[in-house]
């Protein structure tokens, strides 16, 4: 009988590990969900794709960054701000928002619900370089962990940026 019970408890054991290890390894999984992960906030594919759908026509092409990377850079740097005036424990209302959007000739943005909420977010960044200026809140808003999935490109941090080709063989991991 002695010999009987290590058994069962090795198994389980083994069962537990395994189902550990899975458990923690998807935690790291990449996330093709996940436009990307800003300090701790998750911006999803699907706001970019949203934002993408509706806003697109707003942007004046480049030849550096295609119009997705343009939104989705928009929509990241809006997050980022975000996560500095949350770590300030500055709030700012709808109002304050649209008075930043309307002054600095983003009135247009509103005339769509996705994009109207896009400008909002961004307005945050408008209002830390108001607030600090330009260069303290570059190094405020350089600071924040930013992540991007590599189907959107690479984040550059200096320029604030999604940039480069995008790469479906790189998994992203948040």
């Amino acid at each position: 009988m002695a010999l009987s019970r290590p058994i069962p408890i090795r198994m389980v054991a083994v069962a537990v590990t395994g189902f550990l290890g899975i458990a923690g390894l998807s935690g790291c999984a990449s996330s093709p969900n996940t436009a990307a992960t800003v300090g701790n906030t998750t911006v999803t594919m699907d706001s970019v794709d949203d934002a993408v759908e509706h806003c697109s026509k707003f942007i004046n092409p480049s030849s550096e960054i295609t119009p997705r990377q343009v939104i989705a850079s928009t929509v990241i740097r809006g997050a980022v701000a975000q996560e500095v005036l949350n770590k300030r424990g500055v709030k700012l209302s709808n109002a304050e928002r649209d008075q930043i959007i309307t002054k600095n000739g983003m009135a247009a943005l509103t005339s769509d619900q996705v994009c109207h909420t896009m400008a909002r977010d961004f307005a945050g960044l408008v209002y830390l370089v108001n607030l600090e200026g330009a260069k303290q809140a570059s190094a405020d808003l350089v600071a924040v962990d930013v992540k991007t999935n590599p189907r959107l490109g690479s984040w550059d941090t200096t320029n604030m940026v999604v940039q480069g080709s995008s790469s479906l063989s790189q998994p992203f991991t948040s």
